[in-house]
């Protein structure tokens, strides 16, 4: 008779989903800019995907080095690790981050401005992903 599995066999751990606009990765170490806390200070495996039920690849948040108000990037050098090749610059950042978060007035939800809050998700991407 086979053993009866624990409930923590039983568990299957959520691994949180990271959304993408734009699924364009370098091999090795990216970063994404998000806006507000949700991703700060996560550590751990994700899923990346372009919509909520869309078909997920796996990734890596490495760290999350940076969290602070848009405009501090303009002059930094993390720009450059920007998963994006058409957003390593600071105003065309600023032009995605518009797009990907125009705010909500029924859910009261903020559009994204230069003085947002933002987090810097550094990620890795295997190779043949």
């Amino acid at each position: 008779m086979p053993r009866k599995k624990t409930v923590a066999e039983e568990t299957v751990a959520v691994i949180p989903r990271m959304l993408f606009l734009v699924m364009k990765f370098r091999q090795g170490l990216n970063i994404t800019v998000r806006l507000g806390t949700k991703w700060s200070g996560y550590t751990g495996p994700v899923e990346v995907a372009r919509t909520e039920k869309g078909v997920a690849r796996p990734g890596m948040v490495v760290d999350t080095l940076f969290f602070g108000q848009f405009e501090e990037l303009y002059e930094s050098v993390l720009l450059r690790l920007e998963h994006d090749p058409a957003c390593t610059n600071f105003f065309n950042l600023v032009k995605a981050m518009q797009r990907a978060y125009p705010g909500d007035h029924v859910k009261e939800i903020e559009p994204f401005t230069r003085t947002s809050p933002v987090t810097v998700v550094f990620f890795t991407v295997d190779k043949d992903e």
